[in-house]
């Protein structure tokens, strides 16, 4: 029997990595890479790979879908139910101006009619109010001068009966605290008013009278020295009684003086005893008048003054509480008046602003195409209709405000996808970006990211319920007048391009400690395990800064018994640790994110060159395990895809890595490098 020679071997490994290659291409596990030789034991066989420069375009691969940040959202805008008239076509592309939608409105021309006669109402009773409030302004306008005016009679009184001294003294001492007021006793009314009397005038005594005639001569003539203000009437009648009292002495006296004469001259026996009587009865007559007039003044003094007084200052109080109750019921009266006013105004603006929605709602019964776009009906937009909705036609009837269609502005669109979180830290606002459109074939069309999640997506794969993946947006810089909201796309954020370096994948690196190493093959088979440093990476690829040299050939995977660098103790578990390389990136230079240079190709399948490409490092039976959870419909959409794959499977360019991943973990895609000599 032949030995297969080691062509034939490294053909034998081909044709059983390629199946193993397409299915963790379709489930999103790793991508595959260039092979250049092996190196093959009993049990294993290892790949290898033959290190060379090449331009290294570190991405990330995302599924997402299409979305119109804006869009022109057509609901019904009559109140109740209406009734669809005319439809635009779903689907159809409309121009600015065209008739989108017209909805019945004939029942609402009743309704119109009968609040514009609401709104009339309204207005003759806000006019009403209006103009009482204007009448009852004058009102109290007049009311307050009438109490004024009675106010100022009264006062005119007080001074006319004071006089104008009295009557600015009284107000002094009703403004002070002498307590001079209504409440006032008369005996203090009577010594304000006799303030300026009490030290000059006193009433005659007894021995002030003489009892006979012959006492005549002993009876003086009181003096009196009264200088005194007489304005008023209280003045006036003071006057009166002490000029009556004035000349009642004077009186008095002559009757005295007349009765001494006649008695001399009856003691002579030239007058007759008769004439003697008569004198002295007119002298006792005098007499009884001076002391009338001194009770007079006394009746004037003790109470007709303080009377008249108490009178006046009571007219004085009365008219002032009377204005003041005339302003306070003015005010009264004009804020009830106002608040009417208000009420009427407030009716008559809630029947105008029925009456403008009415009419509002009648004008908008037709609405018309704002800009050019696509016609999308609200029931599709929505995703789906519920278990009763019916599908929007003409002859359908729509709520208040329920959305009908929608015209997505399609001058602006957004590509909608998901980050996973061990990416997030690459990822930021103003990364560039290639959006490829499923249902168009053609160029990637550019963008930029201009969003990223702050918190993670809710509603994450239903693969893996632990996924966390957070929500990205990727504005499209391009033409996007054919494109479509909803549309599948694939998202290729360009995180940054390293030209001409070093790259091994992923798990071709290991660690110990913290110690990075591969293991090198060499000219004569021997293993050598060589200490690295590590730059960039993604889940293909990674940058090596030092450690290698252009043209060293590299074990994909770990033999038994393969070394460890000098001074790293070896150990059976030393395997590739992704989790240790760098995710944060350095800032990337301005026109160094397109993808790609002169020359460069990107396979849409894993590539190789001498022998297949390796899985990426996902177990074999893990593998087949999710094969066998997955339902029939996946299954069938798996081998769809294997058909298609299949003749790229073994192809590819030397010196070129790079893949597009499938759906695992339940996002779109996987990260994505593209390698160039």
């Amino acid at each position: 029997m032949s030995t297969p020679s080691k062509g034939n071997r490294k053909k034998s490994r081909a044709r059983w990595a390629i199946p193993i290659v397409l299915i963790a291409l379709t489930l999103g596990i790793g991508g595959a890479y260039v092979i250049l030789g092996g190196e093959s034991t009993e049990d294993q066989t290892i790949a290898t790979l033959k290190v060379e420069p090449i331009d290294l375009t570190i991405s990330l691969v995302e599924g997402g879908s299409l979305r119109a940040p804006k869009s022109f959202d057509v609901t019904s805008p009559i109140e109740g139910s209406a009734t669809i008239l005319s439809l635009a076509e779903e689907g159809s592309y409309v121009k600015k101006g065209e008739l989108l939608v017209e909805l019945d409105v004939s029942g609402k021309a009743d309704d119109l009619t009968r609040q514009e006669i609401a709104v009339k109402n309204a207005d003759a009773s806000w006019t009403e109010a209006r103009e009482s409030l204007e009448i009852q302004s004058n009102i109290n306008a007049s009311n307050e001068r009438e109490a004024e005016l009675a106010l100022e009679f009264a006062r005119t009184d007080l001074r006319k009966f004071l006089g104008e001294a009295l009557a600015m003294k009284i107000d002094e001492l009703a403004a002070g605290d002498s307590g001079l007021g209504l409440k006032s006793s008369d005996r203090v009314l009577r010594k304000f008013l006799m303030s300026d009397l009490e030290s000059k005038i006193s009433p005659p005594g007894p021995a002030d009278t003489p009892e006979n005639p012959d006492d005549a001569k002993a009876t003086q003539t009181p003096e009196y020295d009264v200088q005194l203000d007489y304005e008023g009437e209280w003045g006036q009648q003071r006057r009166s009684a002490e000029t009556d009292i004035k000349i009642a002495t004077e009186e008095l006296t002559r009757a005295a003086t007349r009765v001494n004469f006649t008695r001399e001259l009856e003691s002579q026996g030239y007058v007759t005893s008769d004439e003697l009587i008569a004198d002295q009865l007119a002298y006792t007559r005098r007499q009884i008048d001076l002391e009338l007039s001194y009770s007079k003044q006394q009746v004037l003094l003790d109470y007709t003054g303080p009377s008249s007084l108490k009178r006046f200052l009571a007219d004085v109080a009365k008219t002032k509480d009377e204005l003041e109750r005339a302003t306070r019921k003015s005010t009264a009266e004009l804020a009830k008046a106002q608040a009417n006013l208000d009420a009427k105004e407030a009716v008559r603006r809630l029947e105008k602003e029925q009456y403008e929605d009415l009419q509002m709602q009648i004008n908008s019964s037709k609405i018309y195409a704002p800009f050019d776009g696509l016609v999308v009906y609200a029931t599709n937009s929505r995703g789906g209709r519920g278990r009763d909705e019916r599908p929007l036609e003409v002859g359908s009837d729509v709520r208040e405000r329920q959305l009908i269609l929608s015209i997505p502005d399609a001058s602006i669109m957004i590509a909608d996808t998901k980050i996973h979180e061990s990416a997030l830290a690459k990822v930021r606002s103003g990364l560039g970006a290639l959006i490829t459109i499923d249902a168009l074939e053609g160029k990637p069309l550019p963008g930029r990211v201009s969003k990223v999640g702050i918190l993670p997506d809710s509603q994450s794969s239903w693969l893996n319920p632990d996924l966390k993946v957070y929500p990205a947006e990727v504005t499209i810089e391009a033409e996007t007048q054919a494109l479509r909201p909803g549309m599948s796309c694939s998202v290729e954020i360009l995180v940054n391009r390293l030209e001409q370096v070093l790259a091994v994948p992923l798990y071709s690196v290991f660690r110990r400690g913290r110690v990075n190493y591969v293991l090198i093959k060499k000219a004569l088979g021997e293993i050598e395990a060589r200490v690295v440093e590590v730059g960039l990476n993604n889940d293909k690829m990674i940058h090596i800064t030092s450690g290698l040299e252009s043209g060293e050939v590299v074990l994909l995977g770990r033999p038994e018994g393969a070394p460890t660098p000098a001074g790293v103790e070896a150990a059976q578990d030393d395997s590739a640790d992704f989790s240790q390389f760098p995710d944060a990136l350095q800032p990337v230079p301005p026109g160094r994110l397109a993808p790609g240079g002169a020359g460069e190709s990107r396979s849409e399948g894993p590539g190789g060159s001498d022998g297949a490409g390796a899985p990426g490092g996902m177990d074999p039976a893990e593998m087949k395990r999710r094969f066998e959870n997955m339902s029939e419909e996946d299954k069938a959409k798996l081998r769809d895809r294997m058909r298609k794959n299949g003749d790229g499977a073994g192809g590819g360019r030397r010196g070129e890595g790079g893949s597009r991943g499938g759906r695992g973990g339940g996002s779109r895609g996987g990260e994505r490098s593209s390698g160039e000599k």
